[in-house]
């Protein structure tokens, strides 16, 4: 099992980390800065020349709380799905890697 998390935020570089085991919950409430809720249709993420199988996070009441547009991963997430009108805001946690480590989420 290998996979890894990266942290998209609304500004500066993106972060991976490399991880070996299930992500706790509460690295993904920290990397979106509240409660977690999937983005539908962020199913893949590209990383060093791969395309991987993915599962990304944003904060659930971020549009609620004001927080601002993630240029980056809704460009990433219109890639995914042409004809979506929506964006996401603050930071963005997507967790990919093999099939055995989707899994454990």
């Amino acid at each position: 099992m290998k996979g890894y998390v990266a942290t998209i935020p609304v500004s500066g570089p993106i972060t991976v980390v490399e991880c070996n085991g299930p992500v706790p919950l509460d690295i993904l409430q920290r990397g979106v800065g509240g409660y977690i809720e999937v983005v539908p249709f962020f199913d893949k993420f590209s990383y060093e020349g791969t395309t991987y199988p993915a599962v990304a996070f944003c904060d659930e009441e971020g549009k609620l709380m004001g927080k601002p547009i993630n240029t980056q991963a809704t460009h990433n997430w219109w890639d995914l799905v042409p004809v979506m009108n929506d964006v996401l805001v603050g930071n963005v946690v997507v967790v990919f890697g093999d099939k055995a480590f989707l899994a454990a989420l």
